[in-house]
């Protein structure tokens, strides 16, 4: 069977359509533009049964740094009250109840305007203010003081980032 011309050319109408669709891991958005990596030191503390925890120094509006978790897990960020009254962060709505694994809290929405870990500049946010259970500021965490959690809404904006255990490193690229 001899294909048409018209057949040829739908196949490579296909090919050029899904050719556009592959992804260029070392591009950066719609516009192509390269991004670029910047990269911090965590610390990866062992818990028991096998849990680990990822800490970061996190600056809030220029004060800290603050010992936050990486926490892909949370929907939203969230800042201890304590910090969010010592840095001055604006309410953003009413109280409001927020869930995660410890149960229900109460929790007021706080706009973080400029946050940073080292060299990765965080997108302006809303976040949560709550009062950290005191379980989680010792024990495994080895008397680093919890103070927040940088959760999804801030790594789903920011690109892509790999978790170096070995080296104790998150590369990020913006």
């Amino acid at each position: 069977m001899v294909a048409s011309s018209a057949q040829l050319l739908s196949v490579a109408m296909v090919a050029l359509m899904l050719s556009g669709c592959a992804s260029n891991p070392s591009s950066s958005g719609a516009s192509g533009r390269q991004g670029k990596q910047v990269s911090e030191q965590v610390r990866i503390i062992q818990g028991p049964q096998g849990s680990v925890t990822v800490l970061m120094p996190v600056t809030i509006e220029g004060r800290g740094p603050f010992t936050f978790a990486l926490d892909t897990g949370a929907s939203n960020s969230l800042v201890d009250t304590t910090v969010a009254e010592q840095v001055g962060l604006p309410t953003a709505g009413a109280q409001q109840a927020i869930g995660g694994v410890g149960g229900v809290e109460r929790a007021m929405p706080v706009r973080i305007s400029r946050w940073n870990s080292g060299p990765i500049a965080f997108p302006p946010i809303t976040a949560f203010a709550a009062q950290l259970p005191n379980s989680r500021q010792g024990g495994a965490l080895r008397g680093n003081a919890l103070r927040g959690l940088v959760g999804s809404d801030v790594w789903s904006r920011l690109g892509s980032f790999t978790l170096d255990y070995r080296s104790s490193t998150l590369p990020v690229n913006t």
